[in-house]
């Protein structure tokens, strides 16, 4: 019989436990279903068929399923063929994880292109390849430099959160609405790139957070925890003579607004291609991508998710009148605003919170910056 892997299966224990078993045995001969594929194969044509009395000899059962899978795949994937897969499967899963290309190039060495996976380690090795032969840090930033990447807001008031009243999309943990009268601040015209945090990083000795090899070419940093974005901010703040800090939950649903009251910043309908969200791409996109809303800010509604300075709460009560970060939440957890690009569009809103640990690295959160005049 043949069995088809993807390369996720590749990495369970299971999996290679099974293809030990198999392959000493000689019922079967593992393949690999090696691909690019943006969705999985569509097996939901064929679940399963019922084999227990198979004794290996073709009947109808057996050929009708062997059949329906390569019908279903051929047009699919290109299946390449290993005689002896276990070593090298014990090798893929060691490496699989691997930021070093030297790894994925002494796998081409040993296996070939007749390796289960060849066109991938290829294809990382090249990529970690000019990962590295790229700048991906700027230069130490001057004062004038960073305030040309903010936004001025004079002293304002807004409502905040969502009324009780309102029918649509909304949560508990936005309300109740209370109006908010914000001091001057500036905020990020973009979240926080890789080149602007790579050049934390080189002069304070810290590794670059992982790109998830997405590319870091004008992309938001992610990966960074809370944590991270407040030692980049009193980084930053030293170098700079500025007050370079995180928004508050009220600073940044103010600019999220860009001076509505409606659902989504642009309406109250949800729109394909307003933003980066709702999986129409699956990763994060180049910064700007989806252009500006209408007070010059990119990216304040999907991308990544953005840290807010104030402690989490499960609500607006005792809510602040002055925008500052509230101090009376959990002190382990912190508001993330603005959804990301695997978010769902009811969590796309200006009006929409969620929170993270302190400490948590994740794919889909980021940060941008906010100076106090």
């Amino acid at each position: 019989a043949q069995v088809l892997w993807d390369q996720a299966a590749v990495r369970s224990d299971y999996v290679v436990s099974e293809a030990l078993i198999g392959h000493q045995k000689n019922k079967y001969k593992p393949f690999l279903l090696d691909a690019e594929l943006t969705l999985p194969p569509p097996f939901t044509a064929i679940h399963a068929e019922n084999l227990c009395d198979w004794n290996s000899v073709p009947d109808d059962a057996a050929n009708r399923a062997i059949g329906s899978v390569r019908k279903v795949l051929t047009h699919e994937a290109e299946l390449t063929h290993n005689e002896d897969p276990v070593v090298e499967i014990r090798e893929w899963v060691r490496i699989d994880a691997s930021r070093d290309p030297k790894d994925f190039e002494e796998y081409l060495r040993k296996f070939g292109q007749k390796g289960l996976f060849y066109k991938v380690a290829a294809e990382r090795s090249e990529r970690l390849r000019t990962r590295q032969a790229a700048p991906v840090s700027l230069a130490r930033q001057d004062r004038n430099q960073v305030l040309d990447r903010t936004e001025p807001f004079g002293a304002a008031s807004f409502l905040m959160g969502t009324s009780p009243v309102d029918t649509r999309i909304s949560y508990e943990e936005e309300r109740p609405q209370h109006l908010v009268e914000l001091a001057p601040f500036r905020l990020g015209k973009q979240p926080v790139s890789f080149a602007e945090f790579g050049a934390f990083c080189d002069n304070t000795n810290r590794s670059l957070p992982d790109d998830n090899l997405w590319g870091r070419t004008n992309r938001p940093v992610i990966n960074v925890s809370f944590e991270d974005a407040l030692n980049y901010c009193r980084w930053m703040s030293e170098e700079t003579g500025l007050n370079v800090r995180l928004p508050s939950e009220a600073e940044w649903e103010f600019a999220a607004r860009a001076g509505s009251q409606t659902l989504y910043p642009w309406g109250d309908d949800w729109e394909d291609g307003k933003c980066n969200g709702a999986m129409i791409h699956d990763r994060v996109a180049k910064i700007g991508a989806f252009g500006a809303n209408p007070i010059g800010l990119c990216d304040m509604i999907g991308n990544v998710w953005e840290y807010c300075s104030d402690q989490w709460t499960d609500s607006h009560v005792n809510a602040r009148g002055d925008g500052r970060p509230r101090t009376d939440g959990e002190e382990d957890l912190v508001p993330i605003r603005g959804g990301a690009w695997d978010s769902k569009p009811e969590q796309l809103r200006p009006a929409m919170r969620w929170m993270s640990p302190r400490d948590t690295r994740r794919p889909n959160i980021g940060f941008r910056i906010a100076l106090s005049d």
